[in-house]
């Protein structure tokens, strides 16, 4: 994945125009992350209602002093990437 994001600038649908590093180094790490924990908790049998609340967002985690908008719009951001890659694993896997 991260081969694939070989870029110089990042230009974001939302935020600021940038270098594209560390953002996209962090952004990477998150879904490597959050593909990694969301396949061992259903293979440990982990029900999804379960995961949101197991699995941080790790990476995109928003700047100290984010306002409570960006904060919330963050956590409801994780908790769909949650259940499509729960989705995803389901479709996936054997």
């Amino acid at each position: 994945m991260r081969a694939a994001l070989d870029v110089a600038t990042l230009v974001p649908g939302h935020g600021f125009l940038g270098p594209a590093e560390p953002r996209t180094s962090g952004f990477a790490a998150y879904l490597e992350h959050l593909a990694e924990s969301v396949t061992s908790a259903l293979c440990a049998g982990t029900p999804v209602d379960e995961l949101c609340a197991t699995i941080p967002a790790r990476g995109i985690e928003p700047p100290p002093g984010a306002p409570a908008q960006f904060l919330d719009l963050v956590q409801s951001l994780h908790h769909l990437n949650v259940l499509l890659t729960y989705r995803w694993v389901q479709a996936t896997s054997g």
